[in-house]
């Protein structure tokens, strides 16, 4: 799964909810040798956990982790996400 706790991300900012009801947002992960660089596009764990726990999981910190292709999304860096929109997320 992908990093997806929102306490590993920083200038989180809503852009929109799919129509399968996932709020996507752009954020930056928190300065870490184990994340990555950049501006990406995705979603946050904590809001899945209600309706979609099963594509939630947790490291061994206790970070939560979500699984993209359980929920038919990929995380995306925004360049992607400002040239094709949702139909860079969506995979299905």
């Amino acid at each position: 799964g992908a990093f997806s706790d929102i306490t590993l991300k920083e200038k989180v900012e809503y852009l929109t909810t799919t129509d399968a009801g996932f709020k996507l947002y752009a954020f930056d992960y928190v300065e870490h040798p184990l994340l990555p660089e950049g501006r990406f596009v995705g979603v946050m764990a904590q809001d899945l956990l209600p309706d979609n726990p099963e594509a939630v999981s947790t490291d061994e910190n206790g970070q939560y982790l979500v699984d993209y292709a359980a929920l038919g999304l990929r995380m995306v860096a925004y360049s992607d996400w400002k040239e094709h929109g949702l139909s860079a997320v969506i995979t299905n």
